[in-house]
C-alpha cells in the first residue's frame, strides 16, 4: 500500500490563521477577565511609547496675568496648548475660522480648570480678517502669540485675494498677522511662537517656492498639494530667521519647530 499525500488548501490554513488571530483578539479585548489584562497591556504600552518616544513639557511655570493669543485653537495641538495655557491661569484668545467650533473648545477648555478664554474670529487665510481682528486688539497688551493654524492636503485654491489658500494659512496670515502685532508684543517684551514640520527639508530648490508668481503656484503641470504644503513650511523658517535678525536684541522671539506633536528644534531671539 502506497503512502497517499494530501496537499493542505491555502485557503484552509489562512482561515485557520485569521481563526486563531481572532481568537487571541477576542480573549484578551472582550472576553473578562483577559480582556481587563488585553487592555491594561495596551494603555501601557501607548503611555510607554508616548512618554520616551515624545516630548512632554514639564514646567510648572504659572501663566497667571498674560494673555496669549493661539490661532486655531478649535482642535488639535492649537486646543491642546490653549487648554494647557489656561490651567496655568493665562487669559487665552482662541482666534479661529470656525466659530461654533472655537465655541466648542472655550466649553471643553473651561471644564478642564480653564478659567479665562475667549473667542475672537480670525481667518488667517484671509489679510483682510487678520487685520480686522489685529484692530479689535491694538489697545491691549500681548505676551505670547502662538502662530498654530494651518492646513495641508488641500486642492490648489486662489482665494479672493489672489493668495494660494494653503500659503496664505500657513504662511501670510501669520506674517501679517506677527507684523501686526508687534506693538502689542513689544509692551510686555513678548514671545512669538511659530508652529512649523520637518516638511521645510523636502525642498531641494528655491524654485519650488515659486516667488517669481508671487507664490500663486500656478505652474505648467500637475501640482501636488505636498510641494505646495512644503514650500509654505520653509518659507516659516525664512520668514522666523528674518524677524530673529532685524530684532535681534531687543525682547525675546521663539520659533518651534514641529510636526505633529513631535518637536524637532527651537530658536530663541529677542524682540522689544
Amino acid at each position: 500500500m502506497s503512502d497517499t499525500i494530501i496537499p493542505m488548501n491555502p485557503a484552509e490554513g489562512e482561515t485557520s490563521f485569521f481563526l486563531v488571530i481572532g481568537k487571541i483578539l477576542f480573549f484578551l479585548f472582550i472576553m473578562p477577565p483577559f480582556s481587563a489584562i488585553g487592555w491594561t497591556t495596551l494603555g501601557l504600552s501607548v503611555y510607554i511609547i508616548q512618554r520616551f518616544r515624545y516630548p512632554h513639557c514639564e514646567s510648572k511655570a504659572e501663566m497667571k496675568g498674560k494673555t496669549v493669543i493661539v490661532t486655531g485653537a478649535n482642535k488639535g495641538i492649537g486646543l491642546e496648548t490653549a487648554r494647557d495655557l489656561a490651567r496655568r491661569g493665562a487669559t487665552v484668545i482662541l482666534a479661529c475660522r470656525n466659530m461654533i467650533r472655537a465655541n466648542t473648545a472655550k466649553d471643553e477648555i473651561e471644564a478642564s480648570g480653564g478659567r479665562h478664554v475667549e473667542v475672537m474670529e480670525l481667518d488667517v487665510a484671509s489679510m483682510e480678517s487678520v487685520r480686522k481682528f489685529a484692530k479689535k486688539l491694538q489697545n491691549r497688551q500681548i505676551d505670547v502669540l502662538i502662530n498654530n493654524a494651518g492646513v495641508a492636503d488641500l486642492p490648489q485654491q486662489i482665494t479672493e485675494e489672489g493668495l494660494e489658500l494653503t500659503v496664505a494659512t500657513n504662511h501670510l496670515g501669520h506674517f501679517l498677522l506677527t507684523h501686526l502685532l508687534m506693538p502689542n508684543l513689544k509692551v510686555g517684551r513678548g514671545q512669538v511662537i511659530n508652529l512649523t514640520s520637518i516638511g521645510h527639508k523636502w525642498v531641494k530648490n528655491a524654485k519650488e517656492l515659486d516667488l517669481d508668481n508671487d507664490m500663486r503656484f500656478q505652474l505648467n503641470r500637475p501640482l501636488k498639494t505636498l510641494e505646495i504644503y512644503k514650500a509654505a513650511k520653509l518659507m516659516n523658517l525664512i520668514f522666523t530667521a528674518e524677524l530673529a535678525r532685524k530684532v535681534h536684541g531687543t525682547g525675546e522671539y521663539e520659533a518651534i519647530f514641529m510636526e505633529n506633536d513631535r518637536v524637532y528644534g527651537t530658536v530663541s531671539v529677542q524682540i522689544g
